[in-house]
């Protein structure tokens, strides 16, 4: 039986079925940080909503590699909480980035106003000049 997540992708909310790359991550972890703050849900199908849940190598990357990362390549530095929700015996991880007092939030690597990213409804957009 598939099970289907109650909310939808919005300003504040992102699925994603399997974790992108670090890079993609980051992107939307900024993104949320120059907004009001957000969501990544790691293992929810973004197209249908379906919960299809996480493996141990996933859950072991996002929580042992991917804070380090996310501290590393941004400026100001970003902190997020990383935790599980189990819905009807499939986990989720949840990425929840704050909103960040200091603005805007940039990838390093890519400088301002390069690196600087925004919400646009459900889609994670790169800043304009």
């Amino acid at each position: 039986m598939k099970h289907i997540y109650p909310d939808r992708e919005s300003k504040t909310l992102e699925f994603k079925s399997k974790p992108p790359t670090f890079k993609s991550l980051i992107k939307t972890c900024v993104a949320f940080a120059n907004g009001v703050g957000g969501k990544i849900i790691i293992g929810v199908d973004d197209a249908t909503k379906e919960i299809l849940g996480i493996d141990d190598e996933i859950r072991k990357k996002i929580y042992d590699e991917f804070p380090n990362s996310l501290y590393d390549t941004t400026s100001p530095s970003l902190l997020v909480e990383i935790y599980e929700k189990s819905f009807n015996g499939s986990n989720v991880i949840i990425i929840d980035v704050p909103t960040s007092i200091k603005k805007p939030v940039f990838i390093i690597k890519e400088g301002i106003p390069k690196g600087i990213y925004l919400r646009a409804g459900s889609s994670t957009r790169k800043a304009s000049k």
